[in-house]
């Protein structure tokens, strides 16, 4: 009888350990309290900030729209940040519209040497 019980507490400590991890995973993959502290995926729309081409300027494209300009302070002001000649103030103009940075890489889509950066913002 002793052996059966250290069976099933065995079995017993192994559903709880997997709970226990699938809580934890589940808590740190995307998935946010709701109202009613009810558990529910956030979803996520994401953007890119690159060049529009080879010899061309600045483009910012999200789902809802694409931004094009020449200049950076020209890109910024556009995307209702400061008219300066700053990454910083472009940065800014993207973050106030609640985007964030996820990453940046070259663009091996365009055969060149270009940079682009991936937003993330919670989608509406």
């Amino acid at each position: 009888m002793l052996k059966d019980r250290k069976g099933v507490l065995g079995a017993l400590a192994v559903v709880l350990a997997v709970g226990f991890a699938f809580e934890l995973h589940r808590s740190s993959a995307g998935f946010a309290a709701a109202p009613g502290d009810a558990k529910q995926l956030v979803k996520w729309e994401y953007a890119e900030l690159g060049r529009s081409g080879p010899d061309a300027g600045l483009r910012f494209r999200s789902t809802e729209r694409t931004v094009e300009a020449e200049t950076i302070e020209e890109l910024s002001t556009k995307l209702g940040g400061k008219n300066e000649r700053s990454w910083v103030a472009l940065a800014n103009a993207i973050g106030d519209q609640g985007w964030e940075l996820v990453t940046v890489g070259p663009d091996q889509y365009k055969g060149g040497t270009f940079l682009v950066c991936i937003f993330k913002r919670q989608a509406k």
